[in-house]
């Protein structure tokens, strides 16, 4: 799980705040530190679910690696089953290359943009990382 301590210096909502972060560890070794929102250079902030949390308060972010899995398996797996199985259906159907192909993409492409729809909801499940208050 990465984790990284930081300060809360604005209540954004009643369960967002924004966190400005202090040292980063680990981070340079971590193979998903592209898609992780806590990879930050130190002193930038970032965006953070959590209750009962004030400016001022010092916290823990955490996000889980699990997520981020499970992020990028949606990302570029999932498309990437949509192409083939669009190909291999379309395929017996239709004689060439050409066709199928372009139906797989098409298939993709339609996978994207219901995705798409779902952008604010994906993110918050799986982008935004939880904030804790240390006492």
């Amino acid at each position: 799980m990465a984790e990284r301590v930081g300060i809360v210096i604005e209540k954004l909502d009643s369960n967002r705040v924004l966190v400005k972060l202090f040292e980063r560890s680990g981070c340079s070794d971590c193979a998903l530190a592209s898609l992780c929102s806590l990879g930050k250079a130190e002193g930038e902030t970032v965006e953070a679910l959590g209750t009962d949390l004030a400016p001022g308060d010092k916290v823990k972010v955490t996000e889980g690696e699990g997520k981020l899995i499970l992020f990028a398996f949606l990302l570029f797996i999932v498309p990437l089953m949509f192409f083939v199985l669009g190909y291999v259906i379309f395929k017996n159907f239709i004689n060439g290359e050409l066709f199928p192909v372009l139906l797989g993409f098409g298939l993709m492409i339609i996978y994207f943009l219901i995705l798409g729809l779902f952008e604010k909801r994906v993110k918050n499940n799986f982008l935004i990382p939880r904030a804790y208050k240390i006492h």
